[in-house]
């Protein structure tokens, strides 16, 4: 009788939770399009996907508890957005969610304000469902920008430690407020500069 196979090692952990930790972002961000309508249908596919990845880690061989901690961690944050965009989506099925209500207010108060009353506007055309003024970034852009950063930091002899794609991607979502004012309806773009011995990111629009 063969010996029974122990779960092999992964190769780089840390990179694959980071890995992890970023597509359940990029997961997050695609429901909130979805809810806010920017999107026409929800990223079903992308969580099946995520899904599929989560139950593939759990069966490989975490070696300190740090990481067996960061995995168990990463898994109750993607089951809690699981428990809410099932609640969004109920809600949204029965007519009743925020962005419903918010269409029914928008369409009574211009029926109110107009000489006659305006009909009903489905969801999809009402001026509440357009991308919201905080722009999102998009995850894909961000590993790429983040890659050119860390290379270019290590190229000025600046130090890179503890910098994690899955917390840059955070600042960036963090100030898209702030840089949304500086360049209003455009999508945000980022580049990666050494000027004087000094690395920068800098913010353009498309």
């Amino acid at each position: 009788m063969l010996p029974r196979k122990t779960p092999e090692p992964a190769a780089n952990p840390d990179a694959l939770l980071d890995d992890l930790e970023a597509e359940i972002e990029a997961l997050r961000v695609a429901y909130e399009k979805y809810f806010l309508g920017v999107e026409r249908a929800a990223p079903l596919r992308q969580r099946e996907r995520l899904e599929r990845r989560l139950r593939s880690l759990e069966g490989t061989s975490m070696r300190t508890t740090v990481l067996r901690f960061r995995m168990g961690g990463l898994r109750a944050r993607f089951i809690t957005y699981a428990h809410y965009w099932t609640r969004i989506l109920d809600q949204m099925e029965r007519g009743v969610s925020r962005r419903d209500l918010a269409v029914r207010t928008a369409a009574k108060h211009a029926g109110r304000d107009g000489e006659s009353a305006a009909p009903v506007v489905e969801p999809a055309a009402s001026p509440v469902t357009s991308p919201p003024t905080t722009p999102l970034v998009d995850p894909s852009h961000a590993r790429e920008v983040f890659d050119r950063l860390v290379a270019a930091k290590r190229s000025v002899g600046e130090s890179t430690e503890g910098m994690t794609f899955p917390a840059f991607l955070r600042k960036l979502s963090r100030e898209a407020p702030k840089l949304a004012e500086q360049h209003p309806g455009a999508a945000l773009r980022f580049d990666v500069e050494v000027r004087e011995g000094k690395v920068r990111l800098r913010a353009r629009s498309r």
